[in-house]
C-alpha cells in the first residue's frame, strides 16, 4: 500500500513507494496522528486517470460531536507548477458543512495521479461518533466536461474530549 506524506524537499503530501498508514486510511489517503490539542486531521484525496482541472466537493458533519478548525488546500491540483484559484471555501460549523470548489489556471494542462485535494482538521466537540458525507463531488477537465468520480463516506468518533478515530465504509 502507499502512504500519504512528505517524502521530499518541498512541503507537499506524495505517494510513498509501498508503506501502510500508521493511523488508517480515509478517501485513499493516510489519516494524521491526534494532535497533542485535540484536533484530529485527515486528507481529502484523489485518484484521477483523466486530465482533472477542477473539483468540488461538499463535507457534512454533526456540528454538535465536532467542527472544523483548519482547511488546507492540498497539492493534486497544483502539479506541474500549476496555480490554483479557489472559487469557494466555505465553512459553516453551526450547520455542518465544508463547500470547497478550486480550478487550475494560467496553464491548459489538467493532472492525473493520485494526491490530495485538502487537509481537513477537526476539533471535538461532545462524545459519540459523527457522519462524514460527501456529496456535491465533481472533476472536470479544461473544457468542463465532466469526469468519472466516486466518493466514500465515513465515520469520525470522539470520547471526552479526543478524536479517536475516522473511518470509511
Amino acid at each position: 500500500a502507499s502512504a500519504c506524506g512528505n517524502y521530499d524537499s518541498d512541503s507537499c503530501l506524495e505517494w510513498s513507494s509501498g508503506s501502510y498508514c500508521q493511523y488508517g486510511c480515509s478517501n485513499g489517503a493516510c489519516m494524521g496522528a491526534p494532535n497533542t490539542n485535540g484536533t484530529y486531521s485527515f486528507t481529502v484525496g484523489i485518484s484521477s486517470t483523466k486530465n482533472a482541472y477542477a473539483a468540488q466537493f461538499e463535507l457534512t458533519y454533526d456540528s454538535a460531536k465536532v467542527n472544523v478548525t483548519d482547511f488546507i488546500e492540498g497539492s493534486f491540483l497544483k502539479q506541474n507548477g500549476g496555480s490554483t484559484y479557489c472559487v469557494s471555501l466555505t465553512i459553516n460549523n453551526s450547520m455542518g458543512r465544508l463547500s470547497y470548489s478550486c480550478t487550475r489556471f494560467n496553464t491548459q494542462a489538467g493532472v492525473i495521479g493520485n494526491g490530495s485535494l485538502a487537509t481537513v482538521s477537526f476539533a471535538p466537540l461532545a462524545s459519540g461518533t459523527s457522519a462524514l458525507a460527501l456529496s456535491d463531488v465533481s472533476l472536470v477537465d479544461n473544457t468542463i466536461s465532466a469526469l468519472p468520480s466516486s466518493s466514500a463516506n465515513g465515520t469520525i468518533t470522539i470520547a471526552g474530549n479526543a478524536i479517536t478515530g475516522i473511518t470509511n465504509p
